[in-house]
C-alpha cells in the first residue's frame, strides 16, 4: 500500500475487526442484537480514539507480522531449533565428564524496530542452553551454555530482520554473532 490514508484505514479496520472479536468472544452474547450493536460502536469507538491518539502505527499494531512470509513460517523455525537445542542440553547434562564451556557475551542484534529486538531476545531466551540477561541499545548480552549453543543466533536475527522488514526495504547483511 503506498498511500497513508489507505495504510491508516486498514489498521483502524482491523483494530475494530480484532476488539469487536475479542468482545463477542469474552462476552458470548452472539443472540441479543442490541448488544452485538452496542459491541461493534464500542469497538469501532475505540479504533477511532486510537486513530486520533495517533497511537496506530507499525509497532502498535503490527499488521506485517501476519503475511505468509512473516512470523508464522518463523515459528515453525523456532519450534525445530527449540527441539534440536533440547538435543544438545540433554547431551550436555547426560554425558559423564559435563565439562561445559559457559559464555557470557553482548551480541549486535541487528533490528530495526524495538519489537523485533523484543521477539529476538525472548526467541533467545526461550531455546534451551542460552538467556537474554540484557539489552542496550543495539546489543543484547547472552549467557550461552556451550559454544554451540550460539550457532543458530545468526540465523535467527536474519529470520526476525527478514519478517520485520517492510517489503520496500533493503535487507542490511548479516554480522557475525560468535
Amino acid at each position: 500500500m503506498k498511500f497513508p490514508a489507505i495504510r491508516a484505514a486498514s489498521r483502524i479496520i482491523a483494530l475494530a475487526a480484532a476488539l469487536f472479536g475479542l468482545w463477542l468472544v469474552l462476552s458470548g452474547k452472539a443472540d441479543n442484537t442490541l448488544l452485538l450493536a452496542l459491541g461493534a460502536a464500542s469497538s469501532a469507538g475505540i479504533a477511532a480514539l486510537a486513530w486520533r491518539m495517533e497511537v496506530l502505527d507499525r509497532e502498535s499494531l503490527p499488521l506485517h507480522l501476519l503475511r505468509p512470509t512473516g512470523i508464522w513460517r518463523y515459528w515453525g523455525w523456532l519450534v525445530l531449533e527449540t527441539c534440536r537445542a533440547n538435543i544438545a542440553v540433554a547431551r550436555i547434562i547426560l554425558s559423564r565428564d559435563c565439562k561445559t564451556r559457559q559464555r557470557l557475551f553482548w551480541i549486535p542484534s541487528g533490528q530495526a524496530s524495538d519489537l523485533a529486538r523484543a521477539i529476538y531476545a525472548n526467541s533467545i531466551t526461550l531455546t534451551p542452553g542460552t538467556v537474554s540477561v540484557d539489552m542496550d541499545d543495539d546489543k543484547i548480552l547472552i549467557h550461552a551454555l556451550s559454544f554451540e549453543m550460539c550457532d543458530s543466533l545468526e540465523e535467527m536475527a536474519q529470520k526476525i530482520r527478514k519478517f520485520d522488514a517492510p517489503p520496500s526495504e533493503v535487507k542490511r547483511e548479516p554480522e557475525t554473532l560468535c
